[in-house]
């Protein structure tokens, strides 16, 4: 067959995350905040808040739907890979350290989920198919 099973590659990707995770970024790490805020349970409400407000109530029932289903696809898949979060001890020296706070499997990653989700529906309530 030639192919790599589940558990090598799983065995591969954790430790190139732990090379990645062990990066001091320094300065770097502030503006890499707001983006995983925006998109964490912190900002999604909020979005969906700015929805409603700017778009209407049935864009902000559409945009409902899709962060639940991507919760809940994101969950089910977090289960079945079963992917533990970087150890604290791997994770390089950081001016802001939000790692203490996620306590779930780390792949898939629901708030990249939830970026792409948020931006496809821009795309597609804005009729601008860059935006994606």
């Amino acid at each position: 067959d030639g192919g790599m099973s589940f558990v090598a590659v799983l065995g591969r990707d954790v430790a190139w995350s732990n090379r990645i995770h062990q990066l001091s970024l320094g300065g770097l790490d502030y503006p890499l905040l707001l983006p995983a805020l925006i998109t964490s349970y912190v900002g999604v409400p909020l979005m969906l808040l700015g929805i409603f407000v700017c778009m209407g109530w049935r864009s902000a029932a559409a945009y409902l739907v899709g962060v639940l289903a991507t919760l809940l696809s994101t969950s089910g898949m977090k289960r079945v890979t079963n992917r533990e979060r970087p150890r604290l001890e791997h994770i390089g020296l950081r001016k802001v350290s939000i790692r203490g706070m996620e306590t779930n499997k780390s792949f898939p990653s629901g708030d990249s989920a939830q970026a792409c989700l948020f931006f496809c529906f821009l795309a597609a309530f804005t009729g601008k198919l860059w935006v994606c």
